[in-house]
């Protein structure tokens, strides 16, 4: 790969979290042409429809794919349940899949890349108790740890009981405990009679 072809993928790349698609390398003075080119001798790979990375990249800010994919697809998502306990240290479980929140009127094409479960919210629920978050160098929208346990009681015949009551018993051990804030968000997903007994055995 010539120098300069190099140096235009990388801006590409790093403008957009490591995954970039040939309207971008289009910005970088690059043509579509020269971007499958790359793809064919194996010097660009395609992660999903549409979407490129480099293949030898190391640097840092081009670390994170799966989430920087996922920003691409659904710039407006956020990051729910499981994936919200992991990073938010509430859970032993590693998900193996991103859990995103999208509005229930929100159209999105088909996620091929990276494995990804989607759950459409109602107004209210959606706002409710978003904050944001850096992975690598891909910032996404997470909701909060209140309403992501909140979430997971709503959510609890998908995804077990056990799973919402493991990251309530580690919120309540947490320094950043909020009971109150926690049964507010508990009301917009109307669990607030399911989360209480567990929440009042446990404070």
């Amino acid at each position: 790969m010539r120098n300069c072809t190099k140096e235009k993928l990388v801006r590409a790349a790093r403008k957009h979290a490591g995954i970039f698609s040939a309207n971008d390398v289009m910005q970088e003075g690059l043509s579509v042409k020269t971007l499958y080119n790359l793809r064919d001798s194996n010097e660009v790979i395609s992660v999903s429809r549409g979407l490129f990375q480099l293949v030898d990249t190391e640097d840092s800010e081009t670390a994170t794919p799966d989430y920087a994919a996922i920003k691409k697809r659904v710039p407006n998502g956020v990051i729910c349940l499981v994936s919200a306990l992991y990073h938010h240290r509430l859970t032993t479980e590693i998900p193996h899949k991103i859990y995103l929140a999208i509005h229930r009127d929100a159209h999105i094409s088909r996620i091929d890349y990276p494995p990804t479960s989607i759950f459409r919210m109602s107004s209210k629920p959606f706002a409710a108790g978003v904050g944001s978050i850096e992975i690598g160098a891909v910032k996404m929208n997470i909701f909060s740890m209140e309403k992501t346990i909140a979430d997971c009681f709503k959510y609890r015949n998908k995804l077990g009981l056990d799973l919402a009551i493991e990251a309530l018993k580690n919120y309540c051990t947490s320094r950043s405990a909020n009971p109150a804030r926690l049964l507010e968000m508990s009301r917009v997903c109307r669990v607030e009679t399911i989360i209480k007994p567990y929440l009042e055995a446990l404070v």
